[in-house]
């Protein structure tokens, strides 16, 4: 059942970076314009990685979509200093908490730089995860028969039949 979840909870999550350099970035579209700027001395770049894409310059009116719910927020510091994300952004995405952990290894990789600074808001709060999961449709999958929650199996990924009497194909299809 929590391998199901997963699908659902993945929404909640808004997941990015604060780069010194978007030349070797290949997660997120990146135009030339962008790219042509990442190679100039002191640019930084903000960037969303999920759930929607989203990459600008930074400045004083840098702005990010960010969740439009409560959360805690992430931080995994590296290279460059993390004040915009800790002082701007998590502000402007009303951030109740914040919380460090060590930069993992593979990002500087993932992100095509070790000028990074990684962050990442969840929901925080058991009752509130308790209630997206069990107020969304539950089944057994009619494939392989474990418990699903939403529209596709996690197992096999099984979508549910068809209602009986719903035709397959329709003339002309």
């Amino acid at each position: 059942m929590l391998a199901s979840a997963g699908r659902l909870l993945i929404h909640y999550i808004h997941a990015g970076a604060l780069l010194g350099s978007v030349a070797r970035l290949d997660r997120v579209p990146v135009d030339l314009k962008q790219h042509a700027k990442s190679w100039m001395p002191g640019t930084q770049f903000a960037v969303v990685a999920h759930p929607q894409p989203q990459l600008v310059r930074l400045g004083p009116e840098t702005r990010l979509d960010g969740p439009e719910f409560g959360t805690w927020m992430l931080v995994a510091k590296g290279q460059l200093p993390s004040d915009w994300v800790t002082a701007t952004l998590a502000p402007a995405w009303n951030v109740q908490g914040l919380r460090e952990t060590p930069l993992p290894a593979e990002s500087p990789a993932w992100w095509g730089t070790g000028k990074v600074v990684e962050f990442c808001t969840y929901l925080p709060d058991l009752s509130v995860l308790y209630q997206l999961v069990t107020s969304v449709r539950r089944g057994r999958c009619h494939w392989c028969g474990i418990d699903v929650i939403g529209d596709r199996c996690v197992f096999c990924s099984a979508v549910p039949p068809a209602p009986e009497g719903t035709p397959a194909l329709t003339r002309g299809t």
